[in-house]
């Protein structure tokens, strides 16, 4: 018999996370959350890997398993069948059309297959991958729009109590538990987080919530790869 085996193929790497906002994350947040969907162009260097790395495998890769590998932990996540193979993982974000308030009926994560990984408090004791997740102000009544701080993720995260707000669920998920870009919805401007001044918090995806970033920030030493296959 002959066997064919699909190897997992990376297609993100994100070093630090913020890097992917450029210099002012405040005002280029909303337009660079599109490098995890429809803006299709690449970046870095496998020689460098204290910088950004974006493979043109997640534009080209039709996935259904996705794999997140948090670095320097080494602790793992695995979602199979997030996909249907039909899509690449840029084009299955687009396919949300935008951001999604996981508080409400109807709305639910992927559950995790196989990892590492375990949803302490932080993570509202919560393994599941979510896409698009709207800041829904932890206890407040479904996801409130226009408030100081509204702080929306693009593309994967997990959920959140706000780190050291307590308050579940998908608090702040934009800065907390995402892979780097992130959204404020505040009328009156930027809120407390998207800043890039001390109040930025490097979520690295689930690695701040669960106090994983051990690295020296600036170092590249907290990571996040991401597979799909």
């Amino acid at each position: 018999h002959t066997h064919t085996h699909t190897r997992p193929r990376p297609f993100l790497f994100l070093l630090p996370p913020h890097a992917l906002l450029l210099l002012h994350p405040q005002k280029q947040t909303r337009a660079n959350r599109f490098y995890f969907s429809t803006n299709t162009a690449t970046f870095g260097s496998l020689n460098n890997l204290n910088r950004d790395f974006k493979s043109p495998a997640l534009h080209e890769v039709l996935f259904r398993d996705i794999l997140f590998v948090h670095a320097p932990s080494g602790v793992w996540a695995s979602y199979h069948n997030v996909s249907n193979g039909s899509l690449s993982f840029g084009a299955f974000v687009e396919s949300y059309g935008g951001f999604h308030c996981y508080k409400n009926a109807g709305e639910t994560g992927f559950n995790m297959t196989a990892g590492t990984l375990t949803g302490g408090a932080h993570l509202c004791f919560d393994t599941r991958l979510y896409i698009n997740a709207m800041d829904g102000e932890g206890s407040q009544a479904g996801c409130p729009r226009g408030v100081t701080g509204n702080n929306d993720a693009f593309g994967p995260s997990w959920n959140t109590d706000g780190g050291s707000q307590n308050d579940c669920p998908f608090n702040d998920p934009g800065i907390q538990t995402s892979l780097g870009p992130c959204t404020v919805g505040s009328t009156s401007g930027p809120g407390e987080y998207c800043t890039g001044g001390s109040l930025t918090i490097d979520g690295v995806g689930f690695g701040e919530a669960l106090g994983l970033n051990t690295a020296p920030r600036g170092t590249g030493g907290n990571n996040m790869r991401v597979y799909v296959r």
